[in-house]
């Protein structure tokens, strides 16, 4: 039997048994979250053998304690309190000044320790002051948000320096800063950033300080500079803040450290290209200021770790070095697939130095693996047709590609077509497009439906133009260069495309036709007097397949309209080139020819010259046509009087000219009808148009 004083305290220990822990578990931790002060657990110290579960809670209720001691301390370093942590016999330990942030705790005893001077005046940095040596320095939660800031900065390293480099840069950079100033305020500028670039540069307020001495410091203050941080370029590419000072010794500096900035990626191409922020660099310095030497020397490192390493001299290109070493084709093309396959993958496929990559693997590797290639690129085409390379990358795809790949990067396109239409080199992928793929419904239904969607914007474009003059007329040497249609015959013999060619450009026509006449019936006179615009408005005239009487119709109604000729025509010219201003000049002819009858316009009148040619061609070919003819729509909507007001004008004269010359005798008959009763005054013409327009009429 135990003694009353053997026996566990029910009330200090407040259960028995195992169930009875647990309630009293439960209730230490309401206690502990409803007061954060510290819990223990003092048992009785007569009792020798106590029960197993009272160590158990016990040792749950000090990590609780220990837990809340932390938070506590956090809310107190956040806020910039001064805390303690307790020290294992419960008494309070060491204070520990707020020194701006976590991290900076060991810098903060330092700041304890500066001079006696400093510690009487007080400051924000963690120096006590004030009378009798106690800490009135104000909390961080008193103070503004700029307040607090302007503290958080001042317990940074090189505070003052940068201060002073950023108000003298604030000056620099001023365009009404004379060159005698600049000079000086750069002196004393680089003196105070002097041993100190490598450390400065990699901010983001001071690296703008080193880019403004690199653009407008002398020779010797930007050699400095370079020299204390050329050993580091890799990583300056790589920093977020850096690579602009990089970017800033390519535009401003020598030709020696551009040099040697673009030598210092050797060896590492590959992966800069895959890095976010050093890719950047590599572009720039390949688009902008390689010579063909470092270009090729950059490329070459796609090729194998050997031409990363050994560059060799006279190689400039993947065809150069498979003519050189035709036994290490294959070595080569398999290093390429292994480099551009991650590339390819995670879309990190922007930069020109890669689509000229993928362009060397597409020309010269088999045709397993450039199907290999073709069929991971299926759906980042579109974000390559921005570069001459990259466009023939695509080009090569649409040629090479199964019927799948070419569905799959059709679908692509959504919503881009527009933008491809009026790219420089984008518009080119396009024709190969038309060229190639048998399925003209997709085609139709994706990339034409879109284009006709946007065909105003379209033909005011000079590359979209292209696009739907190339449905028209595809490879006409009218509008098409020679080396144009030279690079898209790369793909006839291509093995995937199985429908004859004019089959499929009939379809292509069929399915842009209707559009586009409605195009030039509504936009009738902006397309006539612009003069890359009615070169279209002529094609889709001759080539296009529906009525086009309503066409014929609007260009009628527009030459029957009220006739004058333009007195500022002829009176004005001379007047003109006697101005100076080109500007001036351009704008007094826009306006003058704005208000222009369209058989007077320079290129609406020609416009409708050209258009009678070409019913001549046609009637020519086929006399028996039944078509509506544009001659017919013209004679019956403009009534005599005012075709006899056209001799007013030397070019609208001509238009006269065109009519008679029609190969129809009606045309001719109705023209002759007109003109006899002022033969007299055509025969007393000044103008060649009145001149010629006699002499046809009258007297052949």
């Amino acid at each position: 039997m135990l003694s009353k004083m053997d026996k566990p305290d029910k009330k200090r220990t407040g259960f028995k048994g195992k169930k009875s822990a647990k309630k009293f578990q439960k209730a230490a931790k309401q206690k502990t979250s409803s007061k954060p002060e510290q819990q223990t657990i003092k048992p009785d110290r007569h009792v020798e053998n106590q029960d197993q579960n009272v160590d158990v809670a016990a040792a749950k209720i000090e990590k609780n304690n220990q837990m809340l001691q932390k938070k506590k301390n956090r809310q107190q370093l956040a806020k910039g309190d001064d805390f303690s942590s307790p020290a294992k016999d419960g008494s309070k330990g060491n204070k520990k000044p707020f020194a701006g942030d976590r991290g900076d705790r060991k810098a903060a005893w330092k700041k304890e320790n500066q001079t006696e001077e400093m510690g009487q005046k007080g400051d924000f940095k963690g120096n006590k002051g004030g009378k009798d040596g106690k800490d009135d320095r104000p909390k961080l939660e008193e103070m503004s948000v700029k307040d607090r800031k302007l503290v958080r900065k001042k317990v940074k390293t090189n505070y003052d320096l940068s201060q002073r480099s950023k108000q003298i840069w604030g000056q620099v950079r001023e365009g009404k800063c004379s060159p005698v100033t600049r000079a000086k305020l750069l002196e004393e500028l680089y003196g105070l950033i002097k041993g100190k670039a490598k450390e400065l540069v990699k901010a983001h307020d001071t690296v703008r300080v080193i880019e403004c001495c690199v653009q407008y410091g002398n020779e010797q203050q930007k050699q400095a500079i370079f020299d204390e941080v050329k050993d580091d370029m890799l990583e300056l590419c790589k920093s977020k803040y850096a690579k602009f000072y990089v970017l800033k010794v390519l535009k401003y500096g020598t030709r020696q450290q551009r040099d040697f900035v673009i030598k210092s990626f050797y060896g590492n191409v590959c992966k800069l290209v895959q890095h976010s922020i050093a890719a950047e660099v590599v572009e720039n310095a390949y688009n902008n200021w390689a010579n063909a030497q470092h270009r090729s020397a950059l490329l070459e490192e796609f090729y194998g770790a050997k031409y990363a390493i050994f560059k060799e001299p006279g190689v400039h290109t993947l065809g150069d070095i498979l003519a050189k070493h035709p036994e290490s084709k294959q070595s080569i093309l398999d290093h390429m697939l292994s480099v551009l396959t991650p590339l390819v993958e995670k879309s990190v496929i922007k930069h020109t130095i890669v689509h000229k990559a993928l362009l060397d693997f597409l020309t010269h590797a088999s045709i397993n693996m450039r199907a290999e290639l073709i069929q991971m690129m299926r759906e980042i085409v579109v974000q390559i047709l921005h570069t001459h390379d990259g466009a023939k990358a695509a080009m090569y795809c649409f040629w090479f590609g199964t019927t799948k790949d070419r569905k799959h990067i059709i679908k692509s396109f959504k919503t881009y077509v527009e933008r491809i239409c009026k790219e420089e080199f984008g518009h080119r992928v396009l024709l190969a497009l038309f060229d190639v793929v048998d399925d003209t419904k997709l085609v139709s239904k994706v990339i034409i439906e879109e284009m006709m969607q946007s065909a105003s914007a379209l033909a005011q474009d000079q590359y979209g133009r292209k696009v739907l003059l190339y449905l028209l007329t595809p490879r006409n040497p009218t509008h098409f260069h020679p080396d144009v249609v030279k690079l898209l015959q790369g793909g006839d013999n291509n093995p995937n495309s199985k429908k004859d060619v004019s089959a499929r450009r009939k379809e292509l026509l069929e399915a842009a036709s209707p559009a586009l006449l409605q195009l030039v019936t509504t936009e009738t006179k902006e397309m006539m007097i612009s003069k890359s615009n009615s070169q279209l408005m002529l094609a889709v005239l001759e080539h296009s397949i529906g009525d086009k009487a309503d066409a014929f119709q609007a260009i009628s109604d527009l030459a029957a309209e009220d006739f004058t000729p333009s007195p500022a025509f002829d009176a004005g010219e001379q007047g003109m080139t006697e101005k100076k201003n080109k500007k001036e000049i351009l704008a007094e002819k826009m306006e003058r020819e704005s208000v222009m009858h369209v058989v007077e316009h320079p290129s609406a009148h020609f416009f409708i010259r050209c258009l009678l040619l070409q019913e001549k061609a046609h009637l020519e070919k086929h006399p028996d046509t039944t078509s509506p003819l544009f001659s017919d729509t013209l004679l019956n909507t403009v009534s005599v009087d005012k075709l006899r007001s056209w001799l007013g004008s030397n070019r609208s004269a001509f238009v006269l000219v065109s009519l008679a010359e029609s190969p129809r005798k009606s045309v001719q008959e109705q023209i002759i009808s007109a003109l006899k009763p002022v033969k007299k005054t055509l025969k007393t013409s000044t103008h060649s148009g009145g001149k010629t327009l006699y002499a046809k009429v009258f007297e052949s």
